[in-house]
């Protein structure tokens, strides 16, 4: 199981969609985009693999 550090967890089954889209997805897209900009930055986005 995956949790943020909001304490919400990835396991939803009420409400799934808006759960998504406003709490679990944003802070992902700001980590994973803070992520993908420091690896082109540094040079590395061509040899590294994101799995998510």
């Amino acid at each position: 199981q995956v949790n943020l550090g909001n304490n919400e967890s990835w396991d939803t089954h009420d409400n799934n969609f808006p759960l998504l889209k406003d709490c679990l997805f944003p802070p992902t897209d700001q980590g994973l985009a803070a992520l993908i900009t420091d690896l082109d930055e540094r040079g590395l986005l061509d040899e590294t693999l994101i799995v998510m």
